[in-house]
């Protein structure tokens, strides 16, 4: 029996190039999350290299870049970041199919490209924030939560009104950043990617 559209295309998705471009995803995930957990923000900045991969690659190695990356950094700096690995995975496939399907060819498409991240983001994230963790992870969106949380909303109500403000902002960055550095890549190299 043959693979299934889906692994066809999956396997597709994982070249030797595209592989190789795994660690340097992470490494860019791990330095904005890290940047962004050292200063205090309220945003996670850790998709940045998921996005890269996405648009240079494709979904598949994407959803791998974003998966590995919450291992990695659980496993060394935040254990908390684990169970979020699902949700950076499911940010490299929208990304990247968004990208495959023409979305990061204006400004005003990847500003839709970072808002369809956030939700699924927020679909994904909040039931992990809520029944894993109690609604706080110990990131910088907890501030936001207490806050919803200490104004009458129930810990769901406040894990989501924190997602509905941070996530758009977080993804809609990302996307950006990530569209300033594909873009400014040599078109060679690029196309080497199969995104020239």
């Amino acid at each position: 029996m043959g693979e299934s559209p889906t692994a066809m295309r999956a396997h597709r998705d994982m070249t030797t190039v595209a592989i190789a471009l795994i660690p340097v995803g992470i490494a860019i995930n791990y330095l904005g999350k890290s940047l962004a957990q050292a200063v205090g923000l309220p945003l996670f900045l850790d998709t940045i290299g998921t996005m890269i991969v996405a648009v240079l690659v494709g979904p598949w190695t994407a959803a791998a870049t974003g998966l590995t990356t919450n291992i990695v950094y659980g496993l060394t700096i935040r254990p908390t970041a684990i169970p979020f690995g699902l949700v950076n995975a499911a940010t490299g496939i929208t990304v990247g199919y968004l990208a495959r399907w023409g979305w990061f060819s204006s400004w005003w498409r990847i500003v839709v490209v970072g808002v369809a991240a956030a939700v699924v983001n927020t679909v994904l994230s909040a039931p992990i924030i809520v029944l894993v963790f109690g609604g706080f992870t110990g990131s910088g969106s907890d501030a936001v939560t207490a806050f919803f949380a200490l104004t009458g909303h129930n810990i769901l109500k406040a894990v989501l009104s924190t997602q509905a403000i941070i996530s758009p902002t977080d993804k809609i960055l990302s996307a950006l950043i990530a569209a300033v550095v594909v873009r400014n890549l040599p078109v060679r190299l690029r196309s080497r990617f199969g995104s020239g």
